[in-house]
């Protein structure tokens, strides 16, 4: 395995940062795509590479020297409010840019396998959207599965629900962790605005989602769809109650109505987890585990 190369697109993300960190650790060699080079030099099997992925002579020059054995694309923006603020940057970073990663693939004629990385939070094409960032994430899809039906290129997708875990994030339990990590030093924290704490929504370790990644990648069908998260539904406000759980300072949380319906899941149309389970596929990070390493990410941060 250790000659085996995987190009991972958002090094510098979230995801991206796990995925790399895992696939090192399990014999890869990996090259990470980033916008901005944060290494001066290159680690032992790591290399990264400096790619904007809105610019297809840039991406199309970083598939042409690469040349992997597989592609894990993580990159793209994914902010459910700001893309309510910035819906033609959303569209330009989640589409424009897999079009032309999958262009590059396609002309340098690459063989790896690769797996584009969608949401749950995807609609259904027949319908309407409810949010920009959905709709990005669906038209991302659709490019994935028609470059894979029309260019036949050797493409998978993974739809994550919400992915948690510790790391820089901008998601609703990396919020709440910050919040509380600040209180607990004294200072200053404005509390995270709620506008429904029944909403539902499927917690998943971002380190579990990694996991289940290389498991497609490795036996994956190519055109297949696999949704992945946990099956447990929890509400804002058993996440609340979780955290309080693990701090001696009240969760600092306010209950408003936002001017926009995000679109978050509120606990209908359970995704169907039958194609990653298949493939032996379960998670394994308990969810107050998870919880408590984030709170421990910002506790020492800073």
């Amino acid at each position: 395995m250790v000659n085996r190369k995987i190009l991972i697109t958002g090094a510098g993300g979230f995801t991206g940062w796990h995925a790399c960190q895992y696939f090192l650790n399990n014999g890869y060699h990996v090259v990470g795509l980033v916008r901005k080079k944060r290494f001066n030099k290159d680690l032992p099997n790591y290399e990264e590479r400096e790619c904007d992925l809105t610019d297809e002579f840039s991406v199309y020059d970083a598939i042409k020297a690469v040349k992997p054995d597989y592609i894990l694309h993580t990159a793209g923006k994914n902010d459910v409010k700001e893309s309510w603020e910035k819906p033609a940057e959303y569209v330009t970073v989640n589409v424009l840019a897999t079009v032309h990663l999958l262009e590059a693939v396609r002309k340098v004629k690459n063989n790896g396998k690769i797996l584009v990385i969608g949401s749950a939070l995807e609609f259904d094409p027949s319908g309407l959207p409810n949010q920009p960032y959905g709709l990005t994430k669906t038209f991302q899809s659709l490019v994935a599965k028609s470059w894979e039906t029309l260019f036949h290129l050797p493409i998978m997708i993974a739809k994550p629900t919400n992915l948690i875990g510790p790391g820089p994030s901008n998601g609703f339990c990396s919020l709440i962790a910050e919040k509380i990590a600040l209180a607990e030093k004294d200072c200053l924290a404005e509390p995270v605005l709620i506008d429904d704490l029944t909403q539902e929504r499927d917690f998943l370790d971002v380190r579990d989602a990694v996991r289940a990644y290389e498991l497609i990648l490795l036996k994956g069908k190519i055109g297949e769809v696999y949704p992945i998260g946990t099956g447990c539904y929890r509400t804002l406000m058993n996440v609340i109650d979780s955290y309080q759980s693990l701090t001696t300072v009240p969760v600092p949380v306010h209950i408003k109505a936002n001017k926009h319906d995000l679109g978050i899941d509120k606990g209908k149309g359970r995704m169907d987890l039958t194609n990653i389970r298949a493939l032996g596929w379960h998670p394994g990070y308990p969810f107050l585990s998870s919880l408590s390493d984030i709170l421990t990410y910002y506790r020492n941060k800073g």
